[in-house]
């Protein structure tokens, strides 16, 4: 009988964390996140678990980019800031 062997780790995101970045967001959504840099320690956690990865912080100057073509609005990043240097603004303060 032969064994089974996993060489990579897979993670599970859920059943819409397959498609959760694969489709643009359109109009739909009601909140944007905007960060404060001044307020950011840099840390990472709102990259770390953003659902659809679409975070990147830039560590020299405390710059969080939103790829906002993708995303959702769902307010992950805001809830898991630590230092609260993330918030959601109506998207209609932006049109």
């Amino acid at each position: 009988m032969q064994k089974h062997v996993v060489t990579e780790k897979r993670y599970l995101l859920g059943p819409v964390g397959v498609t959760f970045a694969a489709a643009k967001t359109g109009s739909w959504r009601v909140e944007r996140p905007v960060q404060d840099p001044e307020k950011c320690s840099a840390c990472g956690l709102c990259a770390k678990y953003c659902p659809a990865g679409l975070l990147a912080v830039n560590k020299a100057d405390h710059h969080v980019t939103f790829d906002l073509e993708y995303c959702k609005g769902c307010g992950v990043c805001m809830n898991v800031c630590a230092q609260h240097s993330i918030t959601m603004q109506p998207e209609r303060d932006f049109v």
